[in-house]
């Protein structure tokens, strides 16, 4: 996602304020595909500049990732490698900064994970052992059964994913306990559940009439995600103190005049799996977030 920088043109003498506004400031890797894109001759639909808007992403095969059984801690850590991938990589973990893409060597990994010595060996050999992470020539890959950042194949395109936004996933991380790195893993945990165009949580996920949705509640939600639902309030609770820029990372928004009649929505600038034919419903669902009118607490 390019920098922007405020610019303001001045008329020497007089020094009269002749323009002002944004300039975009592009890396050499943008610059590359911007011009890649106009060979092609391919256009940028309004969804696809929106989401682009929301920073750089990956897709995520939440299928895959929920059959295998670690520990919830060490899932998060795994998403939290995810917003290092290079594109178009084939899963090369690299060291991302505003000038270079240098891949991650062990110390630097640990750094990134920000766990003490014996939880990241620990971490990297499960990882290792499930092949979530592959080590060749001391460098680190992701496995793309479950990740991929850059093109997708048509067989990729046919299996379930969501975006998963990197800033967003490394917000979260960093800003909560080693404790509470399980607990964020719930977020992921509930992908199964989250309705591909309207971000809400719910029984039939693939539904796009908003009408006939069967909303969940968090009771149902913790019986799915294997969380004692007789402490729904804890989980809530929980979830409800992770943030995104101050923007609940989870809601219950209002659905229709009815104050009972609410929806728990995920906040797409973590993940989003809906496309052009979304624009709408996204564009409101991140207009809820950000505003707050339709949003409730549950005490």
């Amino acid at each position: 996602m390019p920098i922007e920088r405020e610019y303001m043109k001045i008329e020497k003498e007089t020094g009269a304020i002749l323009e002002e506004g944004l300039d975009k400031i592009y890396t050499s890797e943008e610059i590359s595909q911007i011009e890649a894109r106009k060979r092609l001759g391919k256009q940028k639909t309004e969804f696809d500049e929106y989401i682009e808007s929301l920073g750089q992403y990956s897709f995520l095969f939440y299928n895959y990732l929920k059959k295998i059984d670690i520990p919830n801690e060490i899932k998060t850590r795994f998403i939290l490698l995810t917003a290092y991938i290079k594109y178009n990589s084939h899963g090369l973990l690299v060291d991302i900064d505003e000038k270079n893409q240098t891949p991650l060597d062990r110390n630097t990994l640990m750094i990134k994970l920000n766990i003490k010595e014996k939880a990241f060996i620990r971490t990297m050999t499960i990882l290792k052992e499930k092949k979530l992470i592959i080590e060749k020539n001391k460098c680190y890959y992701i496995n793309e059964k479950l990740v991929i950042r850059g093109k997708l194949t048509k067989q990729k395109m046919n299996q379930k994913f969501t975006r998963i936004f990197s800033d967003t996933i490394k917000e979260l991380y960093y800003n909560c306990s080693t404790r509470e790195q399980s607990q964020l893993y719930y977020f992921y945990a509930i992908l199964p559940l989250v309705n591909f165009k309207y971000n809400c949580v719910c029984h039939n996920p693939n539904e796009t009439d908003l009408h006939h949705i069967k909303k969940m509640s968090i009771q149902d939600i913790c019986m799915s995600v294997g969380y004692n639902p007789t402490q729904w309030k804890r989980f809530w609770n929980a979830l409800r103190g992770f943030k995104i820029n101050n923007e609940y990372a989870i809601a219950t928004t209002i659905m229709g005049d009815g104050f009972n009649n609410f929806l728990i929505k995920v906040n797409p600038k973590l993940y989003y799996a809906g496309n052009s034919n979304c624009f709408k419903e996204l564009q409101q669902c991140c207009y809820d977030f950000f505003i707050g009118d339709s949003i409730k607490a549950i005490k």
